[in-house]
């Protein structure tokens, strides 16, 4: 390697010290991306020039543009837009065809201009470091719930592995998700019995996006079921037009649910009263996939339930 006047190296030091590294470029972003050196800058030492900078994105500074090769599209950090119509832009209605990372750089990331990925829910543990308890893998949303570990006093966090669930293809046959949640449950029934549940459930849409809060749910159970069972689930609201809220996903509600070695599925619907006509309506739908351990020897079981929810806590 050859030692210029422009590296720093001890006084009377010939050659570069043991150890050191040498530094062939430093980039300094805007939130959006746009160098803090200029709009245009080309970083290059020693004609030595890395193409690939702002989120590991190849830069073209061909004609002075000044772009960025996401894959499916150019990005501009100037502006913080993509050039061209998001090709996912069906799943983004509220939003601009060319906005970039939900006008949120600082939160989330977009891997290839086309979405932004995952709905992750985590809690920070007593050491400092973060653990995941979840993860929907979706086409559509990126979402992190951060939730305080006071909330988990009862669960031995450092044992729970994060669920993870694909929720990709519901999303792309048209499955309106507005909320998920990850559960942890215990149920029992030999032709009836109960079943409770805690989840955590976040907004991932909606004018309370962002908001989350911890319900338990106690079901009354008719079928054969006995175990414990962990799983993810996700909402959509029923009727046109409808936003969920967060205090829409408490009340009653009735599903049916099976496992099947060590499978676990469920597909539910939440209600209403009312005094008028119609005197029950129906406020959302979901479904959840997730593991089941069980006490009953036997290779699958289910149940129809109905029951109950309220939020222990919410963080509005």
């Amino acid at each position: 390697m050859q030692v210029s006047e422009h590296d720093w190296f001890p006084p009377g030091t010939k050659a570069p010290p043991a150890g050191y590294t040498e530094i062939l470029q430093e980039n300094h972003y805007y939130p959006f991306g746009m160098g803090m050196e200029g709009p245009w800058h080309w970083p290059d030492v020693e004609g030595r020039v890395n193409g690939y900078q702002y989120n590991g994105k190849e830069f073209n500074g061909d004609l002075g543009l000044g772009w960025n090769d996401y894959g499916a599209r150019w990005y501009d950090g100037v502006v913080g837009r993509f050039l061209s119509v998001d090709p996912l832009a069906v799943n983004y209605a509220a939003w601009s065809t060319y906005n970039y990372v939900l006008g949120n750089p600082v939160r989330f990331v977009d891997p290839d201009g086309r979405s932004v990925d995952d709905i992750i829910f985590r809690t920070k543990l007593a050491n400092g470091n973060y653990k995941e308890l979840g993860r929907i893998k979706t086409d559509d949303h990126c979402v992190t719930f951060d939730i305080d570990s006071k909330h988990l006093a009862s669960l031995n966090l450092e044992k729970i592995s994060p669920v993870v669930v694909d929720g990709g293809d519901a999303e792309r046959k048209g499955f309106n998700t507005q909320a998920a949640s990850l559960n942890i449950s215990g149920e029992a029934a030999y032709k009836v019995g109960a079943q409770a549940e805690l989840s955590i459930i976040g907004m991932i849409a909606g004018p309370e996006k962002g908001e989350w809060g911890i319900a338990l749910q106690v079901n009354r159970l008719v079928g054969l079921e006995g175990g414990v069972t962990a799983s993810m689930s996700v909402y959509e609201p029923v009727g046109e037009n409808r936003q969920l809220l967060l205090n829409d996903l408490q009340g009653f509600e009735y599903g049916v649910q099976a496992d099947a070695f060590y499978n676990a599925a469920s597909y539910f619907r939440g209600v209403e009263f009312s005094a008028s006509p119609p005197f029950v309506k129906d406020v959302y739908q979901g479904f959840s996939v997730g593991m089941s351990t069980g006490v009953l020897e036997v290779p699958a079981s289910g149940s129809a339930y109905i029951g109950f929810s309220a939020f222990l806590y919410k963080s509005m």
